[in-house]
């Protein structure tokens, strides 16, 4: 089963329920609507493979864009979401420091806020979703990492990063 990986700014709001109550399954907290950021009717997505090892790639490679280092947490859901609700996937590189990691991009075509609420439903209803966090503390053994193998690439990461980790 593909997964698709969406980058989310805030952990917490995933685990937080409504007001006082618990989260339910039909009835997601408004906050994580902050997560899905649509620009021109496209929402930013990465697929990953049944290998993990993607995710946290993905993860490293978002890290590298910031201008402070912090944990990378982020959205693993079923692709067939997408597929389920009749929403076009668009391959398209993105814009990270890791050349491989653009490539696994991809834009969901996302026209309308009903699309974007039923997407957001049926993501959160789902027994597979998955909320995972890259922890700030080992992001630069995980950056370091990135660099000496080649995967990421030193003049794209922002500099902030690059003094943290004392890369230059």
């Amino acid at each position: 089963m593909p997964l698709l990986f969406l980058k989310v700014d805030k952990r917490t709001k995933w685990h937080s329920g409504v007001g006082n109550r618990q989260p339910q399954l039909n009835d997601a907290p408004a906050d994580i609507i902050a997560d899905f950021r649509v620009s021109s009717s496209h929402l930013s997505v990465y697929l990953m493979d049944e290998n993990l090892e993607r995710a946290e790639r993905t993860a490293v490679a978002f890290a590298c864009n910031r201008d402070v280092l912090q944990d990378s947490s982020y959205l693993l859901f079923d692709a067939q979401i997408i597929d389920g609700l009749g929403l076009a996937r668009i391959d398209k590189p993105g814009d990270l420091p890791d050349h491989d990691v653009a490539q696994w991009h991809q834009d969901i075509v996302v026209e309308t806020i009903r699309q974007l609420c039923e997407l957001i439903h049926a993501i959160w209803g789902s027994p597979s979703r998955e909320i995972k966090t890259l922890s700030q503390k080992v992001l630069p053994s995980k950056i370091l990492e990135g660099v000496h193998s080649g995967h990421l690439v030193v003049d794209l990461i922002k500099q902030p990063i690059k003094a943290k980790v004392g890369i230059e």
